[in-house]
């Protein structure tokens, strides 16, 4: 499975941004302000709570310090987030694209090897989408909420920073 795979890869090395992932846990855990105490963190605040969380289950739960736990867990989490976003895709479009999705050498690289959280903007970004898609007319509420889950995206991470506009030029979008 993806996920197994994506879970090996991560004991096979890390790259710089994993020791950044890892220092943002331990700052939010000694109470510090990752933006005030490292330049590593050009990204909104929910990345590195995340962080911390995959910290405290390694203490809490494996009670570890060791990097590759640490690794392992985010892998673990970052893996679930695709099977999430694999499953959306299935369901849109077929399973032979959420399997293509989840099994795909790069998606194997840069979720278990490099753990890098473009997935979890993505996730919450075509939860949006997703969320308009198929209707004539869209409700206020509903336009606003996909709006808000696409803001909290953009906060996860600013990958996705012009799809707003795209969003304001469609039809019906009034």
């Amino acid at each position: 499975s993806s996920v197994i795979a994506k879970t090996i890869l991560s004991g096979l090395g890390h790259n710089f941004d994993l020791e950044s992932w890892a220092l943002f846990s331990d700052l939010i855990r000694d109470g510090k302000n990752v933006y005030a105490e490292t330049y590593r963190n050009p990204y909104g605040p929910i990345w590195p709570y995340v962080c911390d969380g995959a910290g405290c289950v390694q203490a809490r739960v494996f009670d570890s310090e060791s990097l590759v736990c640490f690794h392992r867990l985010l892998a673990l989490f970052l893996s679930l987030v695709d099977v999430a976003i694999a499953a959306l895709l299935a369901r849109r479009y077929s399973l032979a694209v959420g399997a293509l999705f989840l099994l795909n050498p790069v998606s194997l690289l840069i979720t278990g090897f490099h753990t890098q959280f473009e997935n979890l903007a993505i996730l919450l970004a075509l939860v949006a989408c997703l969320s308009l898609e198929g209707r004539e007319t869209t409700s206020l509420a509903r336009y606003g909420a996909a709006m808000s889950l696409l803001g909290v995206s953009l906060v996860v991470k600013h990958i996705l920073i012009f799809l707003p506009l795209w969003f304001l030029f469609q039809p019906g979008a009034s």
